[in-house]
């Protein structure tokens, strides 16, 4: 039976007064009614679910968000019990309680499940505060709900992976610990069981702070908050081990998927290892940006100024790396001119639309050669704004030429087959594919259309059909068919004494017959 919803205010933005509405047209807007049209707009394009219920859990308002996510219209969330229509029944008991505790003023912040109106689950992060009047009494809840379906579901494919991984850290040397918000140990390796000095079958559910001075607990959460604001953190700290010895470690925290934090820590005294490994890291990584045959680079998402070029940049177009990096418009300005506008409209709209892209274009370089360049450009996001771009660029000069040589190559034979005396015909499995004119007016037919598909026996005389079959067959074993002569029909039944010669070709990428 639903419960009867007590009489409240359709919106918690509805002013208590309604003659505190008029105004007159000079008097300017006080800053209540700025705090409330903020507010407002606040409501209306909140990420996160924004409502309002009253103490038995009838919904009084929700956002845009909220209807979004329910999958109930508007009409049909407003004064529904949010107990019976969107909370999973295995959560109605503990918002019971968080409601208990928000009623007496207290504010609250939980997990909570919604079941859709298709029948899907979405999971939130939530937070309830209670709504009073100037006199102290309660009004209603305001509840501020935050999709964590996505991160509750990468901790369910985390919990799936865990024997996968732990295969690959099992092997490292280092303490390597997967943590969840809570600073709970949800994955460990052996290495991290030892310098815990507990089983490895105790690691799993251990807290965090266990291992903390007590008067040093207080840096985890501080640290917590710094890895909103920083993928990675690196400090040293003193570990508590359980039998309360305490060893130096330096520590190494990221933020990963789902919400979790991987933390590898290694005794202090590996220091001089750690870092030579770091340094040969960086090394190789150098190595490996001098060692492209391209040019590395990084540029400004709005202006296209290069803030960073690797070497190569010099040595394939001739410019100075100080000129790449000082001059904002000299990439567009080195642009082969018949390919600036073009070039450039296009990584404008790629980069507006924050989309990876690819293109060649031409440059002019310091001597005036003109050198061709395959750009791979990504397109690095933030806060959903295009900011920089990375990409190299790769010299395809010697392609280009390759290429032009071969257009070249083939329009030369596509002429002298095309102009041929001779017939010239090319054939798989039997059926024509290409005949020039020359055979096509030797075939008796009016163009190529009439012949493409066709047999090759339906012009072979009876007299050379079991010749000519073996000759097919020899051609289609990869073996050059020597000249001789034939009995040859054409489609008006003239009979012809050619000479034929075949030899096996590629043709459209694929094994053919040239007669």
């Amino acid at each position: 039976m639903k419960p009867e919803a007590t009489t409240a205010e359709p919106t918690v933005f509805a002013a208590k007064d309604p003659s505190a509405g008029r105004i007159s047209p000079r008097s300017e807007p006080s800053p209540a009614e700025d705090d409330e049209s903020a507010a407002k707009h606040l409501f209306k394009l909140s990420h996160d679910v924004i409502l309002s219920v009253d103490r038995i859990g009838t919904v009084l308002c929700i956002n845009q968000r909220g209807v979004q996510l329910s999958g109930y219209s508007e009409a049909e969330l407003r004064g529904a019990n949010v107990f019976e229509l969107l909370l999973v029944p295995e959560d109605r008991l503990l918002i019971r309680e968080v409601f208990a505790d928000v009623i007496n003023g207290e504010t609250r912040e939980y997990e909570v499940r919604w079941r859709k109106k298709d029948g899907t689950i979405v999971h939130f992060d939530a937070a309830t505060v209670p709504r009073l009047s100037t006199s102290g009494e309660f009004l209603s809840t305001l509840c501020t709900l935050r999709d964590a379906t996505e991160r509750k579901c990468a901790e369910e494919k985390l919990h799936k992976s865990e024997e996968k991984y732990r295969d690959l850290i099992e092997i490292s040397p280092d303490a390597i610990y997967v943590v969840d918000a809570n600073g709970i140990c949800v994955l460990g390796n052996r290495a991290g069981a030892e310098l815990a000095g507990i089983p490895a079958d105790e690691l799993i559910g251990t807290p965090v702070t266990d291992t903390y001075l007590p008067e040093e607990r207080h840096l985890f959460l501080e640290r917590l908050k710094k890895l909103e604001a920083n993928s990675t953190l690196r400090f040293e700290r003193r570990f508590v081990r359980k039998n309360g010895e305490i060893v130096p470690v330096e520590v190494s925290v990221s933020a990963i998927r789902g919400g979790y934090f991987q933390a590898i820590l290694r005794d202090i005294s590996e220091r001089k290892r750690a870092e030579e490994a770091l340094q040969q890291a960086h090394q190789n990584y150098v190595t490996l940006v001098n060692s492209l045959d391209g040019i590395v680079w990084e540029a400004d998402a709005q202006t296209f100024a290069f803030s960073f070029v690797s070497p190569q940049a010099e040595r394939m177009l001739g410019y100075s790396l100080t000129r790449w990096t000082t001059e904002p418009t000299f990439w567009k300005d080195h642009i082969h001119p018949n390919d600036r506008e073009w070039a450039t409209s296009f990584c404008i709209n790629a980069t507006r639309a924050k989309r990876p892209h690819d293109f060649e274009y031409r440059m002019v370089a310091a001597d005036g050669r003109i050198v061709w360049l395959h750009d791979v450009v990504t397109v690095v996001v933030e806060n959903d704004q295009p900011v920089r771009l990375r990409g190299v660029m790769l010299d395809i000069t010697e392609r280009k030429r390759a290429e032009e040589a071969l257009k070249e190559s083939e329009e030369r034979y596509r002429v002298l087959v095309e102009f041929s005396p001779n017939s010239i015909c090319v054939h798989r499995d039997g059926k024509l594919l290409y005949v020039n004119p020359a055979g096509v007016r030797l075939f008796g037919a009016k163009n190529l259309d009439e012949l493409v598909g066709r047999s090759v026996l339906d012009f072979i005389h009876p007299d050379s059909l079991l010749v000519v079959r073996e000759r097919i067959r020899q051609v289609g074993a990869g073996e050059t068919a020597p000249l001789i002569e034939e009995k040859f029909v054409s489609l008006n039944g003239e009979v012809w004494d050619v000479e034929v010669t075949a030899i096996p070709i590629i043709y459209e990428r694929a094994p053919a017959s040239l007669s």
